[in-house]
């Protein structure tokens, strides 16, 4: 079931920083756009509205492919 919710960036980095003490980058974005397509690790399926999640993991490093997940 979908929500009709709207999720702003600001409500979700808010999520992220619960218990933890943000950055000043995060604490003050200079837009709060809404959310409106899928959070995702893969650059390939960003689409307008969607939020990159760069990770280093074992065998990649996603803030390789911000630069792509941007140009979507």
């Amino acid at each position: 079931m979908e929500s009709d919710r709207k999720v702003n960036l600001s409500d979700l980095l808010a999520a992220l920083t619960v218990g933890h003490t943000p950055s000043p980058i995060l604490a003050r974005p200079t837009a709060d756009p809404e959310i409106r397509a899928p959070i995702s690790e893969d650059d390939r399926l960003i689409t307008a509205g969607g939020v990159f999640v760069a990770r280093k993991g074992a065998s990649f490093d996603g803030h390789e492919r911000i630069g792509s997940a941007i140009e979507r």
